[in-house]
């Protein structure tokens, strides 16, 4: 074998190693970019979960103030079963009186307006442990609203990580770079071989 066909053999080998890694560098850079936009889509799902998380916040702070509205709406109803026993005490009182030569002829329907005015008062306190169970939830709203939000800035925060942590930028630079490098290999090779020939 003289000294041409052994520098055409090592200039063909140069362009296969050339084509190999240029292969290589341009395959890997398409992987790189598809899973560049793989990281996209997982950073916009954290986006979009945190964006529910504080629509689920707002929600929880205005169900608080629906539950307050609810809950001053039950103590007014309270006030007034409160005020409305004691007449209907004295109506029942009125009826059960005693009257001479018939007794006390309308004493059941004293009874009815005093059992009327003990049902109210019972009604009432219900009423009244109600409102106070309201502002028991309306405050838990606000706990889990402060919640929601707290998750929302942590899953912001955790989105801009994913999007910042990406080495994709400098690995799409180093691939481009090698699979020029190869390129100049290549045309290195075919000019040997061009030469020798």
């Amino acid at each position: 074998m003289n000294r041409k066909h052994t520098i055409q053999i090592f200039s063909i080998i140069i362009i296969l190693f050339g084509t190999i890694g240029v292969i290589f560098s341009f395959g890997a850079l398409a992987f790189v970019k598809s899973e560049a936009s793989v990281t996209g889509s997982v950073e916009a799902e954290f986006r979009a979960m945190s964006k529910s998380m504080n629509d689920a916040s707002a929600a929880a702070t205005n169900a608080a103030v629906s539950i307050r509205s609810a809950k001053s709406a039950l103590e007014s109803a309270s006030e007034f079963t409160t005020q409305a026993s004691p007449p209907l005490f004295t109506i029942a009182e009125v009826f059960d009186m005693d009257l001479p030569l018939i007794g006390r002829p309308f004493s059941s329907t004293s009874e009815q307006f005093s059992s009327i005015g003990t049902s109210l008062n019972t009604f009432s306190t219900k009423i009244k442990d109600t409102a106070e169970n309201f502002e028991k939830n309306a405050r838990d709203m606000e706990r889990l609203s402060q919640d929601f939000k707290e998750m929302s800035e942590k899953l912001d925060e955790v989105s801009g990580k994913i999007n910042t942590s990406s080495p994709a930028g400098i690995l799409n630079f180093a691939l481009l770079y090698f699979g020029f490098l190869n390129i100049i290999i290549i045309l290195l090779g075919l000019s040997i071989y061009w030469v020798n020939k």
